[in-house]
């Protein structure tokens, strides 16, 4: 299938800074463009979209960002957990 020009209007906006691929932006080789979309193909010419860096480099950067979020959820959820576990004791002694 040709590209119908559907990727212009779905094209997004660069962020400086920030990894596209990490950002959860697709790739579609064939339209040359990067944005956000469910499913496994461009909605626009068909072809499959790429969720992955194709450099070594950039691929090891992209494990390290989500690395680095993975280890952020779970801090946040041990805080989380550790006040429900205080507000908890706190009550008990209340009964």
């Amino acid at each position: 299938m040709a590209c119908r020009n559907l990727c212009e209007r779905l094209d997004s906006k660069i962020m400086v800074g920030m990894s596209r691929y990490g950002l959860g932006k697709k790739y579609c080789r064939r339209c040359e463009v990067y944005f956000y979309h469910d499913g496994v193909f461009c909605p626009c010419c068909g072809m499959a979209l790429r969720v992955s860096p194709t450099s070594k480099r950039d691929k090891e950067r992209l494990r390290q960002i989500q690395l680095r979020r993975e280890q952020d959820r779970d801090k946040e959820v041990a805080s989380r957990s550790r006040q429900v576990e205080l507000k908890c004791r706190g009550f008990a002694g209340f009964h």
